[in-house]
């Protein structure tokens, strides 16, 4: 999330062009191999990604192809959220790659 954000929203104002609103974070097990993380959805206007785990690795591939650890946007373990809004958010698929039974999770901004 954004310092401003995080630091100074009010959430009775709503922002020039409209308000966010946040869906429930989903948690998508992952299986050590390339996999879709996040569906599309062509409604998405801010995305939220993170890894709770503390001990494993994952990466995500904002584009939707197969993910190689290796060159991946790192999901760093037990970090604070990768936050994505406006133009950049990816409204197609975005797939992942984790430790089997490690969970990512995600929330949607529509």
């Amino acid at each position: 999330m954004s310092n401003w954000t995080r630091n100074n929203f009010d959430p009775a104002v709503a922002p020039v062009g409209g308000g966010i609103a946040w869906q429930a974070p989903v948690a998508v097990a992952m299986t050590g191999s390339s996999k879709t993380f996040v569906p599309a959805n062509a409604a998405r206007k801010a995305l939220q990604m993170w890894s709770p785990a503390t001990n494993a690795a994952g990466g995500i591939n904002l584009a939707g192809g197969t993910v190689v650890l290796a060159t991946a946007i790192q999901l760093t373990p037990g970090a604070a959220p990768i936050y994505i809004d406006g133009p950049a958010t990816p409204v197609g698929i975005v797939t992942a790659i984790g430790t089997n039974l490690q969970s990512f999770y995600y929330q949607e901004g529509l």
